[in-house]
C-alpha cells in the first residue's frame, strides 16, 4: 500500500480515538507513513511541539528505499524470503521511487523526524539479501537508505539487530533499551 494509502489509515485510526495532539514512531515503513501524514493531512501530529521532543521517529525506515522492492515479484514466489517482505510491492519503497516521494516532501516535515538505523553484524548478514544490498544493512534496508535527508539521524547503525524476524539477529523493534530511549525522547502534547 502507498505511503499516502498508510497515512490516511494514521490519520482516521487517530481521529477515531479521538487523539488530538501525539508524537509516533514508526518501524519501516510506518516511519514513511507517518512523515507523509505529518506532511499532506491534519491530524494531532500538527498538533505536538518539537520543542517538547521528537514528533516522529523512524526505525529501520526505507527514506531511499530498498532496492529488494525492485525484486519483489521474483522475492514473493520464495515462501520463505517472500514473508519477510509483507507488505507487498510498493513503488514508493524503491530507491526510483523513493527519491521520486521525497522531492514532494517538505524539509519542514522532514526536521521533525529521527531517525535510528540497525545492521547485522559484518560479516555476518542479516538474510540472504546480504548478496544484493551494500553493507551494512538490516537484511532490508541499507544503513544508507535508512538515513532520511533533513532529518536528524542518530549515530549508527547500531549493529546485531536486523529488520524482521527470522533473521540472524534479532529483530530491533524488540530492543527495549531502545523503545525505552525512544519513548523519552518523544514529544509530548
Amino acid at each position: 500500500e502507498s505511503n499516502d494509502a498508510f497515512a490516511r489509515q494514521i490519520v482516521d485510526y487517530t481521529k477515531q480515538r479521538g487523539m488530538r495532539a501525539f508524537s509516533a514512531i514508526g518501524h519501516s515503513q510506518g516511519g514513511c507513513a507517518l512523515l507523509h501524514a505529518l506532511s499532506y493531512y491534519s491530524s494531532g501530529l500538527n498538533r505536538v511541539s518539537s520543542s517538547r521532543g521528537a514528533v516522529v521517529q523512524g526505525l529501520a525506515s526505507p527514506w531511499g528505499g530498498s532496492a529488494l522492492m525492485n525484486l519483489y515479484g521474483f522475492w514473493r514466489l520464495i515462501p520463505f524470503i517472500g514473508s519477510v517482505i509483507p507488505c507487498g510491492f510498493v513503488a514508493e519503497l524503491t530507491p526510483q521511487g523513493a527519491a521520486l516521494w521525497l522531492q514532494v516532501i517538505p524539509m519542514k516535515s522532514r526536521g521533525l523526524v529521527t531517525t535510528e538505523r540497525v545492521a547485522g553484524v559484518p560479516p555476518i548478514p542479516c538474510f540472504l539479501s546480504q548478496l544484493l544490498l551494500k553493507v551494512p544493512n538490516d537484511g532490508v534496508v541499507e544503513a544508507d537508505a535508512a538515513a532520511l535527508s533533513g532529518g536528524t539521524n542518530l549515530p549508527g547503525p547500531e549493529l546485531g539487530e536486523c529488520h524482521a524476524t527470522g533473521m540472524e539477529f534479532p529483530v530491533c523493534t524488540l530492543d527495549h533499551g531502545r523503545n525505552a530511549r525512544m519513548n523519552k525522547r518523544a514529544a509530548r502534547p
